[in-house]
Order: C-alpha cells, then sequence, then structure tokens
C-alpha cells in the first residue's frame, strides 16, 4: 500500500468513526426500537463496521441492540424477524463478546427462528408469541 492509499483509508476510517459516533449511533438506529426490520437490516452493517474500523464501544452499543433495538413486538410482517435472526447470528461469529451477550444473541436468534416457523406470528404482545426465551419487553 503507498502512501497516499494510506491517508485516504486513514481518512476514511476516521470519517466512518464520525459519521456512527454523530449521526447512526444515537440519533438514528436507537430510535428504531419499534421497527425491527430496519434494526437488524442496519445492524447487519454496522458489524461490517466494527469489523473493519473498530468502536471502543461496541460492547455498550451490542447490548444496547439486544435491549432497545432488537423489539420482538416490532415487527410488522413474518420476514422481519428473519432479519434479526441472521444479525444475531452474524454478531455471534463476528466479533468477541462477553459470555452473556453472546447467550442474548444467540437466544435472540433461536427466538426469530421459532417465531417464523411455529404458530407464534402475530400483532398482539410478547408474552403470546411461540418463543423458547421469552424477554420481560
Amino acid at each position: 500500500m503507498n502512501e497516499k492509499s494510506l491517508n485516504l483509508s486513514i481518512d476514511l476510517a476516521k470519517e466512518a468513526q464520525e459519521l456512527f459516533k454523530n449521526k447512526i449511533k444515537e440519533k438514528y438506529f436507537l430510535d428504531m426500537q419499534n421497527n425491527i426490520w430496519r434494526a437488524a437490516w442496519a445492524y447487519n452493517n454496522i458489524l461490517d463496521y466494527f469489523h473493519y474500523i473498530g468502536d471502543p464501544d461496541a460492547t455498550v452499543f451490542n447490548q444496547q441492540v439486544i435491549d432497545q433495538a432488537f423489539n420482538p413486538k416490532g415487527g410488522n410482517w413474518w420476514d422481519d424477524f428473519g432479519w434479526a435472526g441472521i444479525a444475531s447470528l452474524r454478531a455471534l461469529e463476528a466479533q468477541p463478546l462477553p459470555g452473556e451477550l453472546q447467550v442474548k444473541f444467540l437466544e435472540m436468534a433461536l427466538n426469530c427462528w421459532c417465531f417464523m416457523y411455529g404458530p407464534g406470528w402475530s400483532k398482539k404482545p410478547i408474552h403470546d408469541f411461540n418463543v423458547p426465551f421469552p424477554s420481560d419487553q
């Protein structure tokens, strides 16, 4: 890699960090808690950001994804939960996560699969969903 390419890469990394910190993280992503499809689709791409750019607050952000953005009551269509399941599995594969967070992402992936596969699709509150790991949401 020549010096010009290296400087461009550093500039793009800094720009990506600023964009994530100031535009995506708080102002956009975490406000999507009533739309699991958009949150999961966006998070799938944010995982690429974590992989290529890195973020010292990635663990905190991942916790917020599980606690706020992946709201099981926020889906309107059957496949919304497919996106969350895929993103949850990618989170497990793509980055080192603390043990408790690994369990939460695995439970989310399993819940999404059961929700799509079983008779659980419904717009009713979470306690009516057919999932093995119900949350307190």
